[in-house]
């Protein structure tokens, strides 16, 4: 993840999709490889996934896979392109998903249009 605690969804959907091609579990350091991300920073968006439920590890923990919240959430991502853009449907992002927007969230979200 960048210097901050901040999340790069981009980086996030990278994962996922790899993770979902793959089909079975990867080890940690082919991910990273196909990922094109460092090691370092491929294991901690992979805490943050785990953490979320979206992966999980397997055998002796040296290897990952998607998880059915993984996929919603990389499909949630596909369809939006940016969840948390200004100008992206939100509500239409969450439509068809095991995964719900909080209520007062999304109605926070919603009233936010790009300027033209």
């Amino acid at each position: 993840m960048a210097s901050s605690d901040s999340v790069s969804i981009s980086v996030l959907k990278r994962i996922l999709m790899v993770l979902d091609d793959i089909g079975g579990g990867i080890s940690r350091t082919s991910l990273s490889a196909k990922t094109g991300l460092n090691y370092g920073t491929c294991i901690k968006y992979l805490k943050f996934l785990a953490l979320l439920g979206c992966v999980s590890f397997r055998f002796d923990s040296r290897h990952v896979s998607i998880t059915e919240t993984g996929r919603s959430l990389m499909s949630i991502l596909q369809k939006s392109n940016n969840v948390f853009d200004a100008g992206s449907n939100v509500r239409g992002a969450f439509e068809d998903s095991a995964i719900r927007p909080d209520p007062i969230l999304l109605k926070e979200v919603m009233p936010i249009r790009r300027a033209v």
